[in-house]
């Protein structure tokens, strides 16, 4: 039995050996016929690429030399480029005077389609006991009184009779009230003139110049419907200039009265008055000037020279057309003609005043 158990084992022992060669010889084979199968794959992509055919090609045109160089040309480059030069340099120019911060000179609006209708000089110093407000009535032979004749005389010759004129500006402070104000002292020579004080919420006329003794009716008590027509008209001490004051109401005028109802009472007073001068609120702050605009025949517009702001100019303008009114004129208003670059215009006023002064 103990030689039977040896015997066993040693099959055993064989058997496993067996099995162990079997495993290997079959990983070989695996390991072949993998190696197989790639160099086959690789072998049809090989006749496959062999097989493809290179379609012919054909000549269509064969290339040929210009006769003539096409690019560059100097000449039509250098015509071409002056002339994108010249459109550059006054599409700058433009842009920089619409841009710059303030309206300098008369020049500076020479581009817009709207007639400068006048050009007040700087009043450098007021005689004592005089006020600017009536300047063309105190002090006549002034430079001041000679450019306001001047814008009277194209007022009148541009312009028509029985019709009403506002007066505004972009801010206040501009000077329209004097311009307005000294226009219609001019014009009360040879014409029947009515002043109106429309800028009800900061009054000039009534504030800051005419004292009264006692509280007066105006345009804010026409409005409001609690005065007569004749019991708000005064004539200004001296001339036959009429006036009606914005009295002592103070409210937003586009919150009570339309267009319609303005236009309607400038109609009945053009009946009466050759000019009807109206001093409006400026644009800007407040929304009554627009209402007015499309009530008058004419606006006009003030500038001040050296401190009215460019691009509030053409607001105001755009805020005037928005409403389907127009600017009908141009004042420059404080221009320093002492400067250089305004030669001309020293020199007429200059000339104008030593005019006034030869015995």
């Amino acid at each position: 039995s103990k030689k039977n158990l040896e015997k066993a084992k040693n099959e055993l022992r064989d058997t496993e050996g067996k099995e162990a060669g079997m495993l290997n010889f079959t990983r070989e084979v695996e390991s072949s016929r993998k190696l197989y199968e790639t160099f086959l794959q690789r072998q049809k992509e090989t006749n496959e690429a062999q097989n493809l055919q290179i379609s012919k090609l054909s000549i269509i045109e064969k290339p040929i030399l210009p006769e003539n160089s096409f690019s560059p040309k100097p000449r039509k480059n250098f015509i071409g480029a002056l002339l994108s030069s010249f459109v550059a340099f006054y599409i700058l120019i433009f842009y920089r005077e619409m841009n710059s911060t303030v309206i300098k000179t008369p020049e500076a609006l020479d581009h817009l389609s709207i007639p400068q209708i006048g050009i007040l000089p700087k009043v450098h110093d007021i005689k004592k006991g005089y006020h600017i407000l009536q300047n063309f009535l105190e002090d006549g032979e002034s430079n001041f009184s000679e450019a306001i004749r001047s814008s009277r005389a194209i007022v009148e010759a541009k312009f028509k009779k029985n019709k009403s004129y506002l007066v505004t500006s972009s801010n206040p402070s501009e000077g329209k009230t004097s311009y307005a104000f000294n226009l219609a002292l001019s014009l009360e020579k040879n014409n029947k003139v009515l002043f109106v004080e429309a800028d009800i919420r900061r009054p000039s006329v009534l504030n800051s110049f005419y004292k009264f003794d006692k509280e007066i009716f105006g345009l804010g008590e026409i409005i409001s419907s609690n005065s007569t027509l004749k019991e708000t008209i005064f004539t200004v001490p001296g001339t036959k200039l009429e006036i009606i004051t914005s009295g002592a109401k103070r409210f937003d005028m586009s919150d009570i009265v339309s267009r319609d109802q303005i236009k309607k009472f400038f109609d009945v007073l053009k009946q009466e008055y050759d000019y009807l001068i109206i001093d409006s609120p400026p644009v800007q702050p407040v929304s009554d000037t627009l209402i007015l605009t499309q009530a008058s025949d004419y606006n006009l517009f003030i500038i001040r020279s050296d401190s009215s702001k460019t691009l509030a100019f053409m607001s105001s303008i755009k805020k005037i057309q928005n409403v389907g009114a127009k600017i009908d004129g141009i004042i420059i208003n404080d221009l320093d003609t002492s400067k250089d670059s305004y030669y001309n215009y020293n020199y007429n006023y200059n000339y104008s005043s030593s005019y006034y002064n030869k015995t």
